[in-house]
């Protein structure tokens, strides 16, 4: 409990501070977005898929942050705004999220870290992402990610700024 907790705790803070860097833009590779990663499909057969739906988004994210065990399994499937934040490396990080209450009104977010190996998108893009939730080491910490099969973009947006 106490490290779900703290993987909790962490990734919201760090997703608090993409809030505040959200104008940093990703470089080149931003053209080359091309959306869905072949074969998307066969990495996720089997698996079932939990849709974190508008309405409960916080809710639903915060329910995966608390019971990571019962979730390490299953395939995330989401809507939300692409953004990267400066990484402790060379590399940003990659999250697919929300606008939302915090701490000092309207200026929390919430999603998830994401990672592939296809090109992504522009900051601010709003794109579906689905994938696997995975735990990894970083600087003697445990964080949790979705490793993406595919991230497209949808032909609507939805509610940037959720609430419950």
């Amino acid at each position: 409990m106490k490290s779900a907790k703290r993987i909790h705790l962490t990734l919201g803070v760090l997703l608090t501070v993409m809030l505040c860097l959200s104008s940093w833009g990703v470089g080149a590779e931003e053209d080359a977005f091309a959306g869905l990663m072949p074969d998307s499909e066969s990495a996720l057969s089997g698996k079932p898929v939990i849709e974190i739906r508008e309405k409960m988004f916080i809710a639903q994210c915060n329910d995966i942050y608390l019971n990571l065990d019962q979730y390490m399994d299953s395939v995330i499937k989401y809507q939300g705004l692409f953004g990267d934040i400066p990484g402790g490396g060379d590399e940003p990080y990659h999250l697919v999220y929300r606008n939302s209450p915090g701490c000092c009104g309207n200026d929390g977010i919430v999603g998830f870290e994401v990672i592939w190996d296809q090109p992504y998108p522009a900051q601010n893009t709003w794109v579906e992402a689905v994938g696997t939730l995975e735990r990894y080491e970083e600087w003697e910490e445990t964080y949790v990610r979705l490793r993406l099969a595919s991230l497209t973009e949808p032909s609507e947006r939805g509610a940037e700024f959720v609430t419950q």
